[in-house]
């Protein structure tokens, strides 16, 4: 029987409507990503660990990757796919920065605060704009006061 796969991806907004985006380092080696991943601009993200709510899975990710706290707003997407060869479910946050400086990982080489407005122009890979576009889609307005 084949791994299931289960990941988080949150998009998080500042005060200023803006969106933390984060580009993928292509020379980060890790076992589970193949050949054809796509290395580009994404959301922070990562796989759910044992025991661990897919709430407390975006929060322990974001504070991994990017050292930022953060809370969690609302779920706004869950699609399957493939990942590896393997069954993916991939929920989607929307999330809300608290604090901290921006301190990337070895697997990102920089990041960008983007308003809202010009998120779209950016390329995601397939999978990560079927997240950005239901995103626009659920919300087209403010996300929170």
């Amino acid at each position: 029987m084949p791994n299931f796969n289960c990941r988080v991806t949150g998009v998080l907004l500042n005060d200023s409507d803006e969106v933390l985006i984060i580009k993928r380092n292509k020379n980060y080696l890790n076992s589970d990503r193949s050949d054809n991943e796509f290395y580009g601009w994404e959301f922070c993200g990562g796989g759910i660990e044992h025991n661990e709510s897919p709430e407390d899975a975006i929060i322990r990710e974001y504070q991994e990757e990017v050292g930022l706290e953060i809370s969690v707003i609302d779920i706004f997407n869950a699609r399957t796919g493939i990942r590896s060869g393997s069954p993916l479910l991939n929920i989607s946050y929307i999330c809300k920065y608290i604090s901290g400086e921006v301190r990337l990982t070895n697997e990102h080489l920089e990041y960008k605060w983007v308003k809202l407005a010009d998120l779209a122009s950016y390329d995601m890979g397939c999978h990560v704009n079927k997240d950005r576009d239901r995103f626009f889609k659920n919300y087209p307005d403010k996300i929170y006061d």
